[in-house]
């Protein structure tokens, strides 16, 4: 099964989140997109993948106005459970985020 999920930018920003898929069958492979507004005040982007017993997560330092305004991720081996995704850009005055969910299914060898 799978399944796209965004969501905006909970802040004034342009910050915005994509997962694919959402809902899965563990080990799952997730794909975090992130599209930024360029600005020449972003300084870098922390993304977390978040659950009650699983955390990945990365940071990257971007080049302002200059950097892409599209960035990919992908986390394998992702095991069954909950997650919270969030995408937050520091910048020189504050900071902008996205946040969204997803669920990693599990099934028993029975």
């Amino acid at each position: 099964m799978t399944a796209l999920l965004s969501a905006p930018a909970s802040s004034e920003e342009a910050v915005h989140v994509t997962v694919s898929p959402a809902v899965t069958q563990q080990p799952a492979t997730i794909t975090i997109r992130v599209t930024l507004a360029r600005d020449t005040d972003n300084r870098e982007l922390d993304v977390a993948l978040d659950g009650e017993d699983f955390y990945r997560g990365s940071s990257m330092t971007l080049d302002g106005a200059d950097g892409p305004s599209v960035y990919v991720l992908t986390f394998t081996g992702v095991p069954a459970g909950a997650y919270m995704v969030d995408a937050r850009v520091r910048r020189v005055r504050g900071s902008a985020s996205a946040h969204t969910q997803l669920r990693v299914v599990g099934f028993s060898a029975d």
